[in-house]
C-alpha cells in the first residue's frame, strides 16, 4: 500500500502551536503509524478519509496519542 508521495516540508499550518523544531518529529511519528498500521483507505466523501488500522492495542494507543498530541 506504499505510494511515493512528495513530502511537503511546510505541512504544518501557521496556527500550529507545536514548536517548529518538533514538527518533523511529529511528522515522522505519523508516517510510522501510517506505514505500519494502515491496511485500508477509503474516501466516503470528498472531505473525509477513512483509514482502516490493523487491530492491535499498540496501534490503538498510538493513534489516540498522536491524535491528542496534534490537538
Amino acid at each position: 500500500m506504499t505510494q511515493n508521495v512528495a513530502l511537503d516540508l511546510g505541512w504544518a499550518p501557521s496556527a500550529c502551536t507545536l514548536p517548529t523544531a518538533e514538527q518533523p518529529l511529529r511528522a515522522a511519528e505519523f508516517d510510522a503509524l501510517f506505514a505500519e498500521a494502515v491496511q485500508g483507505v477509503a474516501r466516503p466523501e470528498h472531505i473525509r478519509l477513512r483509514l482502516e488500522l490493523v487491530f492491535s492495542p499498540d496501534n490503538a494507543a498510538r493513534a489516540v496519542a498522536d491524535t491528542v498530541a496534534a490537538l
